[in-house]
């Protein structure tokens, strides 16, 4: 038995939209656009406090397809590439380390005498295939997130209204991050490489001072804490596989410097998990690019 000679049914058993286009909340009113009988409305309103089943169908498909909305929404915000982020924690850190090798590994052949003019030579290769390295990954970060419909502009996710926050988390990281750049000019030291601007030239002081913070500030926390972070199961354990594979990619050839890496991705790992953004960490990467020019530092 009907309420509406359109044959309308919602979870309360009518009242929805009907061929005609109409939608009425109550009885009478529904008597009254549908030019039902007087008697009809009682029977509609009856029809209100008991569901029709085609009305719990309704309802239950209803709440069937918002749920998959839902999950697709949510999908699209953080979607899982376990592949995608195993292959850059790992890969990236493993093509370092041989690159390092097959570079440095000619300076300590028996029989030749390696200048520092020659160390610094090979440092500006490793450094060279580093950044290539990085922007290879960075382009396929960027490939993923276009299969993901999501944007870089998310990853980054700078709010200006969140610029206090930012701050406040910035300062309270600032202390280990110039602890570990102590400690990262100082096994730069060991290894030779000179960070005395008296020493460099004019083009050297361009790329180490001027581009090179820069790019590595926006590309490595943009990989390893924006990309990588939110789409690793657990607070601990994201932190702890993002700062191990950070701290290997910058080397396993040197103790301190992995120590420092390590330390460094921890902080940046934890600011970006306090705000949500790549900003705080960039900023404070791109500050200890400078340390080596503060005194006692370098």
């Amino acid at each position: 038995m009907t309420c509406c000679p359109q044959g309308c049914y919602n979870s309360y058993g009518c009242g929805a939209s009907c061929a005609v286009g109409l939608r009425v909340r109550f009885a009478p009113v529904r008597a009254a656009q549908h030019a039902l009988p007087p008697d009809a409305a009682p029977l509609c309103f009856a029809a209100q406090v008991k569901p029709k089943p085609l009305g719990r169908l309704l309802q239950l498909q209803n709440r069937i397809m918002a749920g998959a909305d839902k999950r697709e929404e949510t999908n699209v915000k953080i979607s899982q590439h376990p592949v995608g982020v195993a292959a850059l924690l790992i890969g990236l850190p493993l093509f370092s380390n041989v690159a390092s090798f097959i570079i440095f590994v000619p300076m300590f052949t028996p029989g030749r005498n390696a200048t520092s003019a020659d160390f610094q030579g090979a440092g500006v290769l490793v450094s060279i295939s580093i950044g290539v390295a990085e922007i290879v990954a960075f382009v396929v970060v960027a490939a993923l997130l276009y299969r993901e419909r999501t944007s870089l502009k998310r990853v980054v996710n700078f709010q200006r209204s969140r610029l206090r926050s930012y701050l406040f988390t910035g300062l309270i990281a600032l202390l280990p991050t110039l602890a570990a750049g102590w400690l990262y000019t100082q096994a730069q030291a060991q290894a030779g490489v000179e960070s005395k601007l008296s020493s460099l030239s004019v083009g050297e002081v361009m790329l180490w001072y001027g581009l090179t913070p820069v790019t590595t500030a926006f590309l490595e926390e943009t990989i390893w804490r924006g990309y990588a972070i939110p789409r690793l199961q657990g607070v601990w354990r994201s932190l702890l596989l993002t700062s191990l594979s950070f701290a290997l990619f910058h080397g396993i050839f040197n103790p301190l410097a992995l120590v420092a890496t390590f330390v460094q991705g921890l902080v940046w790992g934890w600011a970006y998990r306090r705000t949500e953004s790549t900003a705080p960490g960039m900023a404070l990467h791109f500050i200890s690019r400078y340390l080596a020019l503060v005194p006692g530092f370098g």
